[in-house]
């Protein structure tokens, strides 16, 4: 499928991806690497600091997310930053 990221928003978008991708080991309950990305607050302050694009790109000084795994589908990390550029709102 075409990369289609003309409406990306967090519920439909960022929401469902992050709790497929990444949540399975930073959640409340096992807080890998001491963060959570449960509820729409926890994922916005990485986002806000740059840990979560910086991750997932495999920036270097970032640890490369998901750990272990391939890097995301460069369609996912833009729609990742699309959300960032947009102001990390909560939609």
């Amino acid at each position: 499928p075409m990369c289609d990221n003309t409406s990306v928003t967090f519920s439909g978008t960022i929401q469902p991806l992050i709790s497929s991708k990444c949540q399975s080991c930073h959640n409340s309950a096992t807080m890998n690497g001491n963060i959570s990305l449960e509820g729409y607050d926890n994922i916005q302050q990485q986002a806000e600091n740059g840990n979560l694009i910086g991750v997932v790109s495999h920036e270097p000084g970032f640890s490369p997310m998901p750990q272990g795994e391939p890097k995301l589908p460069d369609c996912q990390i833009e729609a990742i930053q699309i959300w960032i550029d947009n102001g990390t709102p909560n939609d």
